[in-house]
């Protein structure tokens, strides 16, 4: 990230801000959507001057899931031929691979959460979602935990990753069902038809709530106990809710398609209302940086007034996915096509453009010490240099990256 200091509503969190992020590591990426599951990177880019250098390649089997990269390994899931599916560890720098464990899943879609040594997995091997904890060096399984059967049941198994959160794991089995870390013991748990998003962490005056986006409506919880705060009917076509939802300052951004929009509600009294409605998003919902939206709306790419929903500008992308390094947008269109731009809200220009895949590019790429990872259906996966290799940072300089915005700052602190 660049050293500007951030905008933070609430300044009484800055020192606290920066004893956080004295003890991370900007190079990983170890969750789905990045270290704060929102699309934005911690890391400075300096982008190569002749373009993207291609490192490796390797497949990891079809499948949807994207790849978690933490301590110099990348984790990720796919179907191989033989085998239902396959959760791998590879070496970040080669791709070569270091250790797997056949999980028996039907559907390669959950991406793998990694933290402190271990990975946790959530997976569909028949109807019955199971959680899975592994040691993170050797592939040791630590538990397993098959997850109450719900009373209604995805056909195409469960997509959401696991969401970790003090000594919890939350995950969208159900409407909602939390985990203790350690034995995989149920804590909290509610019925119904899941959807396919993964559970966004927030603070609402001052408490520690969960959105869990299911199959036909979206859930506030109480983070410690699961109870409901408030719904949002949801309906689409087959129930695939798959963005992750957007909270910010009382509001948040629910986006499908399958014949919904994306919208946005004030839920700031527990009475969620509407704000305003433009063309939905199947596959990504975008990020939010200082008051603007960058989202998919339809099969544009397009930055939009967060509090309005006016439009800035749009760019004919296709559908994808999107992250956010260094005021830096990096776009993936569906069909494995690398863009880079500038971040502005007054438009949008291209500086880098190049094809990575050929075939269906749904799943996010990762990003880690200027090197991009991007997966497409069949399970090919390209690691690409963007940036030249990055000095690690003084704690000096770790003091002065920017949070996206004050609530992501406390839900950082939170996570701890």
């Amino acid at each position: 990230m660049t050293r500007r200091t951030a905008k933070l509503n609430h300044c009484v969190f800055v020192p606290l801000l920066a004893l956080l992020l004295s003890h991370a590591h900007a190079a990983d990426w170890p969750r789905f959507r990045g270290p704060h599951g929102n699309g934005i990177a911690d890391e400075e880019l300096t982008l190569l001057p002749d373009g993207p250098e291609q490192l490796w390649e390797t497949s990891v089997g079809d499948g949807y899931a994207s790849l978690a990269i933490q301590d110099g390994r990348l984790y990720t899931v796919g179907r191989r031929s033989g085998h239902a599916g396959v959760l791998q560890c590879l070496d970040a720098a080669t791709g070569k691979p270091i250790w797997e464990d056949v999980t028996g899943c039907s559907y390669q879609v959950s991406t793998p959460t990694v933290d402190k040594g271990r990975v946790y997995v959530l997976s569909t091997p028949g109807s019955k979602p199971v959680v899975c904890c592994y040691d993170a060096a050797t592939g040791r399984v630590l538990w397993r935990r098959e997850l109450p059967m719900p009373a209604r049941i995805r056909g195409y198994g469960y997509a959401g990753s696991p969401l970790l959160w003090k000594d919890m794991i939350i995950v969208n089995v159900g409407t909602g069902l939390a985990l203790q870390r350690n034995t995989g013991a149920v804590v909290w748990q509610h019925d119904g038809l899941a959807g396919l998003a993964t559970p966004v962490l927030y603070l609402e005056g001052g408490r520690p709530r969960v959105l869990i986006f299911a199959g036909e409506a979206l859930f506030a919880r109480d983070a410690r106990t699961g109870a409901e705060l408030w719904s949002i009917p949801w309906k689409t076509r087959l129930a695939a809710n798959c963005c992750d939802p957007i909270y910010h300052d009382g509001k948040v951004l629910v986006t499908s398609g399958y014949g919904k929009n994306a919208t946005l509600f004030d839920v700031s009294t527990g009475q969620p209302r509407q704000l305003w409605s433009d063309k939905g998003s199947v596959l990504s919902s975008g990020f939010l940086w200082q008051g603007y939206l960058y989202c998919f709306i339809g099969r544009q790419f397009a930055c939009l007034d967060f509090r309005t929903g006016e439009q800035q500008w749009t760019f004919p992308s296709g559908a994808g996915s999107v992250l956010m390094a260094d005021e830096k947008l990096i776009l993936m269109s569906d069909k494995g096509k690398l863009t880079i731009a500038k971040l502005s809200s007054e438009s949008f220009r291209p500086i880098v453009q190049k094809q990575l895949l050929e075939g269906i590019t749904w799943t996010p790429a990762a990003l880690a010490d200027g090197k991009l990872y991007v997966r497409n259906r069949a399970g090919k996966v390209v690691c690409v240099r963007i940036a030249e290799p990055i000095k690690r940072a003084s704690t000096e300089t770790k003091r002065q990256l920017p949070m996206a915005n004050a609530s992501q700052l406390l839900v950082a602190l939170l996570q701890g």
